[in-house]
């Protein structure tokens, strides 16, 4: 949110020298609801506390309906094809539910961005490096995004898990109507979607929100919705990898998290990179466990709470070798 509001200034400043070429529509936060999750000093906005769920996850299926209301309305035109799309998924998103918070919310997210070219949807994790999560599909049409934020890992996402992810919604609609009649009409993919997590809660900062605005600017440049040089494109930090080649590691007992390798390294399979210690056993350092990554690969994030239950996630390796199936972002 703190880069979002350097942005803004910067877009502000922009617009005054007209050099607004497309349209930019900036969202200082989606979710106000959870902004006000608030449990004894703690913020908690991630879950809803009326009972609705993880604010991240659960967004509206709409590809299947969509497609089945696109059969009669495409053709051979490509161009005319994303345009008529574009029409009927803001037709649907304006027939979402609104009868909570969080649909509202989620309703309001779809209207605003429907027909983008392009929906970045900005976090930061809880203590981690620059990533991104993106589709196979749209790789490596956003990578100049992940090149000019300094991405140091980017997690692809083959577009089956159906895990509810905003991407999910956005570029998951285009490839749901793509599967539903690709064989029948020329269709493109209408809305490139990447979650793009600005490293982590305790890099929440003026430098780090200042550099990462200035990035975003660029990249709007790069994309002609705002005139001026964006300069040379860095060069990328990384190579894209399937989000099923990383390796979720478990705390296997409740206990303290006491890290053995840093946030970023670079770790070995079998490397240790945690440990559990139980305070409450006779000799607690005696009863560490050691939580060993299973693949060659990035440390990318790590929780800041260093005292958990047993089951949370406490680290995420971002490596090569596939590892996983299903929905791949939990558990």
């Amino acid at each position: 949110m703190l880069a979002l509001s350097h942005l803004a200034r910067r877009l502000d400043e922009c617009d005054a020298r007209g050099e607004i070429r497309g349209e930019v529509v900036l969202v200082p936060f989606v979710n106000p609801v959870g902004a006000a999750g608030w449990i004894n000093g703690v913020l908690v906005g991630r879950n809803d506390l009326g009972g609705e769920g993880n604010f991240n996850r659960h967004w509206p299926s709409i590809g299947k309906s969509v497609a089945a209301d696109a059969r009669l309305a495409l053709g051979a035109d490509e161009i005319a094809n994303l345009h008529a799309l574009r029409r009927i998924i803001g037709e649907h998103a304006d027939e979402l539910p609104e009868g909570s918070e969080v649909q509202k919310i989620k309703k309001t997210a779809l209207q605003l961005s429907f027909d983008a070219d392009v929906a970045i949807d900005i976090h930061c994790d809880r203590d981690a490096i620059m990533h991104a999560y993106t589709y196979e599909s749209i790789w490596p049409d956003v990578s100049d995004l992940c090149a000019q934020t300094g991405c140091e890992a980017v997690l692809l996402e083959d577009g089956t898990q159906d895990a509810g992810t905003s991407t999910d919604l956005f570029t998951g609609t285009w490839e749901r109507v793509r599967k539903e009649l690709g064989h029948l009409f020329p269709i493109p993919i209408g809305c490139h979607s990447v979650t793009l997590e600005l490293r982590g809660q305790g890099d929440v900062g003026e430098a780090f929100a200042s550099g990462d605005a200035d990035a975003l600017l660029k990249f709007l440049r790069r994309r002609g919705a705002v005139a001026g040089d964006p300069g040379p494109l860095p060069e990328s930090l990384c190579e894209a990898t399937s989000l099923a080649a990383t390796d979720l590691l478990i705390a296997p007992r409740g206990g303290i998290v006491n890290y053995k390798v840093p946030l970023g390294a670079y770790v070995s399979r079998g490397t240790v990179i945690a440990e559990i210690v139980d305070p409450g056993a006779d000799d607690p350092l005696g009863s560490a466990m050691a939580i060993r990554t299973r693949t060659d690969g990035i440390v990318a994030s790590r929780t800041l709470i260093r005292f958990v239950p047993r089951g949370e996630i406490v680290a995420k390796i971002v490596g090569r070798v596939s590892l996983r199936s299903g929905a791949l972002l939990e558990p």
